[in-house]
């Protein structure tokens, strides 16, 4: 079993985005009918997480009905991550018990429920905006115990020094370069938090890229492509480099 799964780390996919080309009222109005296809309730600004004063940058937030996700889009980019969701069950003499279905799914679980629902979302926010597609990102974020980490990630976090040259408090971020190829480049974004003085637990989020080199119109069917085969590479990335012996000539 994949060390993402022993430490229930759970996933993300984004996109990067030419600039909304419209307000950001108007490009609300255009997603609503979506947004309510996974909030009910989904009408305003608050539930939104957004601002649509005249001249503000396009930012909205929606928390899906209990499934754990969260869709969001920004001035350039578009994403969909996954939570476990605390379901308050109340019981008899009104105490709520708190439940949480998802604890025990895999990584690979959670990525195949996570991909179809952000595809869905790409697709009705590229038809809105009719944006170039500059990235396609695949992430995992996991909590993990100091006492036991991963060998690559324990190994990683030797070679990098922390700021100030003290462990105690540290939040590292390395970019690394992974290969190109005609039309693209492929990176990880690493970081690794931990602040002994607050949680004894280290955070770490991997980031893999695949960057265009020029920008492309996507139709649904070529998004799909192109995010099924980033989910592919990214996994056997993050596998690899749990376990280790990743060369760091190419750290930045």
């Amino acid at each position: 079993m994949s060390w993402l799964s022993v430490a229930h780390a759970v996933p993300a996919i984004g996109i990067g985005l030419d600039p909304v080309p419209i307000a950001a009222v108007e490009y609300l109005a255009a997603l609503r009918p979506f947004l309510r296809t996974v909030h009910p309730t989904a009408h305003d600004e608050q539930q939104l997480q957004c601002d649509l004063s005249s001249g503000a940058p396009l930012a909205l937030k929606l928390h899906g009905d209990g499934s754990g996700l969260t869709y969001a889009v920004e001035q350039a980019k578009a994403y969909v991550n996954f939570q476990h969701p605390n379901n308050i069950q109340l019981v008899p003499g009104g105490v709520g018990k708190v439940d949480t279905p998802t604890v025990g799914m895999l990584y690979d679980e959670l990525m195949e429920q996570l991909r179809p629902q952000a595809l869905a979302f790409f697709d009705r926010v590229l038809s809105v905006g009719r944006q170039n597609v500059h990235r396609v990102g695949i992430v995992a974020n996991v909590h993990l115990d100091p006492k036991s980490l991963p060998p690559g990630i324990s190994d990683f976090l030797t070679a990098i020094p922390a700021p100030g040259g003290s462990h105690a408090a540290s939040d590292v971020r390395v970019t690394v370069d992974l290969s190109a190829k005609p039309g693209s480049i492929q990176r990880c974004i690493i970081r690794c938090q931990h602040d002994e003085t607050s949680s004894p637990s280290v955070f770490v989020q991997l980031d893999w890229q695949q960057t265009y080199l020029e920008p492309r119109m996507l139709s649904s069917s070529a998004l799909a492509k192109a995010v099924e085969a980033a989910i592919v590479l990214a996994r056997s990335y993050f596998d690899d480099f749990g376990v280790g012996g990743q060369d760091d000539d190419d750290l930045d």
